[in-house]
């Protein structure tokens, strides 16, 4: 494959694009409000309660079943942005368009006409995703997952392609792959999705460099240094992870980065969904008879029974898909978590980590024990915890919804941005929003029956920011699908000519469609299981990562393809004469 050397000039060309054009998408954001939902302890507000929290240096503030639930990456995202006296909307930005020139700058060696990389760009830099209401207006970890994403594949890829040049370029883009995995790592649970392509990939660069004679008249030394950066991403994931872990237990007792993944809570919904019975109503993997069934062979649990049994009756009313679970009370997949943790943290056991961890242990222990008597029949579990039991016919059915979930990717529908009344929890949480993100949000006033816009905020519907983006929105959800389809046809061309014709200068090219491709089925197969599983899960505020990914698949099929066919012209041309 033929790689193009890139001037310094032309990289400072690019640097000022890419500037200007972001400056101009911050210019044109500027009164874009932010959708505030203080009433999302678990989501929204926990994130700004522990931003508030670390800018104050008090960690992550006081303990209980919410604080080591999710990541604190984003908290730390939003109090450097206040720090910085950066608006939250700006920062969300200008990261994603540092990820977006960095991944363009990673996959320039490939690409031959340079000036494609501007449009590809500013392709990039306006994807709706960026201007959507869930993603950028919600006060949610889900606004940095694309730029995060872009960082993981567009440094993997930078290295891919720079291998040979010795250790200073394989470094800078180690780094960057390592900056965007360990972020996203300790933003979301399932983060997992992404580590197949950083395996994969990591194999694949070694045995280039072998096959290349990389590593021929190399001293030991650099050899070891070489796969040390190699596995950078790999070796930075537990050194972050302990001090965080220190800090937990030292704070709160709790000697975890996450009560989610480790610990004795995931240990006890792994072992309440080996619990072989029936589901008796869809989405429901612990219904209310298997929740008897434990309490009999589980002093402990039963010790909870009327806050469980309560908290169970709220959930199963409030976030049922389906009627028939409301009638049954049983909670779906979705939240039982969340109703066990709330029932225990209604009994007091989360004054420490230590405690909760331990209550949960004996839990564990005592179905462990039913398993062990034949009290109670198991059956296989999903490697992750939150995952509820495979069924068994239910593959083609996951087939079919991860096929649903690329129509929905490849669509672009629902991405606009909305002024939406922020939730109020009757007690200013609305300014604190504001304040942490440097952001108004839409207030409302009483009215009879229901809400109305205040009079100094009724001129955001008309504003231009809003008719901007949603117009700029609607044009890609018209060209969105032709380009998807295109860029599908553009790989299996490409395929067809490797392995056909024998055309080797796409090789680079191909593998890494083809780590794009699998990282997106990684991730299309996550979100299916849980939409069939679990929750409502094809929603762009769950497939966020994937909009980016997608794009670049289809763009950089396209420009492979076009640059092929006039490869070959030149060359015929060059023979005639």
């Amino acid at each position: 494959m033929i790689r193009i050397k890139i001037s310094h000039s032309k990289d400072k060309q690019f640097l000022l694009f890419a500037i200007f054009f972001l400056i101009i998408k911050l210019i044109l954001m500027k009164d874009v409000t932010i959708y505030a939902i203080t009433t999302a302890f678990a989501d929204d507000q926990l994130m700004v309660h522990i931003a508030e929290k670390l800018l104050r240096l008090n960690w992550l503030g006081g303990y209980n079943h919410y604080t080591l639930a999710k990541g604190c990456f984003f908290p730390f995202f939003l109090a450097v942005g206040k720090f910085f006296h950066i608006d939250f909307i700006s920062c969300v930005q200008i990261f994603y368009a540092l990820s977006c020139y960095l991944f363009l700058r990673a996959i320039r060696p490939v690409i031959c006409f340079q000036w494609t990389i501007y449009p590809f760009y500013l392709l990039m830099l306006f994807n709706p995703i960026m201007a959507s209401s869930e993603v950028i207006q919600r006060v949610y970890r889900n606004s940095i997952t694309p730029a995060q994403v872009l960082l993981v594949f567009g440094g993997q890829l930078g290295f891919y392609l720079r291998y040979q040049y010795g250790k200073k370029f394989s470094m800078k883009w180690a780094i960057v792959t390592t900056c965007g995995f360990i972020s996203l790592w300790f933003s979301r649970e399932d983060t997992i999705w992404v580590v197949p392509f950083l395996i994969v990939s990591a194999v694949v660069i070694f045995l280039k460099a072998i096959i290349h004679g990389f590593f021929h008249n190399v001293t030991c030394k650099k050899r070891v240094q070489y796969i040390i950066i190699l596995l950078l991403p790999f070796l930075a994931l537990p050194a972050c992870r302990l001090p965080i872990t220190l800090i937990n237990g030292v704070v709160y007792n709790s000697w975890t980065d996450n009560e989610l993944t480790h610990g004795a809570f995931p240990k006890v919904m792994k072992a309440l969904y080996a619990i072989d019975m029936e589901e008796p109503t869809p989405y429901t993997s612990i219904g209310r008879e298997k929740i008897e069934k434990v309490y009999e062979i589980s002093p402990t649990l039963a010790s909870i029974q009327d806050s469980l049994d309560a908290v169970m009756d709220l959930y199963a009313a409030q976030s049922g898909r389906i009627e028939e679970n409301k009638k049954c009370g049983n909670v779906e997949n979705g939240w039982f978590f969340w109703a066990l943790r709330d029932a225990v943290q209604l009994e007091g056991y989360y004054k420490d980590g230590r405690t909760a961890d331990r209550f949960y242990q004996a839990i564990y222990n005592e179905i462990e024990i039913a398993f062990k008597n034949g009290k109670l029949r198991q059956k296989a579990t999903m490697p992750s915890a939150l995952m509820p039991p495979w069924q068994p016919g239910m593959l083609s059915s996951l087939l079919s919804t991860i096929a649903q979930a690329d129509a929905y990717v490849s669509s672009e529908n629902e991405l606009f941005l909305l002024d939406r009344i922020a939730v109020d929890d009757g007690s200013d949480g609305i300014a604190r929003f504001e304040w942490i993100t440097g952001r108004h949000a839409v207030r409302a006033v009483s009215s009879i029956d229901s809400y109305i816009y205040s009079d100094s905020l009724a001129y955001i519907d008309s504003n231009f920011s809003y008719s901007f983006f949603n117009s700029l929105a609607g044009i890609f959800r018209i060209i969105s699908m032709p380009l998807a389809s295109i860029g599908k046809i553009c790989s299996l061309i490409l395929l067809l000519l490797f392995f056909i014709k024998k055309q080797k200068q796409n090789a680079s090219i191909l593998l890494m469609l083809s780590g794009i491709a699998g990282g997106l089925l990684c991730l299309y197969a996550g979100v299916a299981y849980n939409e069939l599983r679990s929750c409502s899960s094809i929603a762009y505020m769950y497939l966020c990562g994937a909009y980016p990914l997608a794009q670049v698949f289809s763009v950089l099929a396209i420009i492979a393809v076009v640059q092929t066919r006039i490869a070959f012209k030149t060359i015929n041309l060059i023979k005639m004469e």
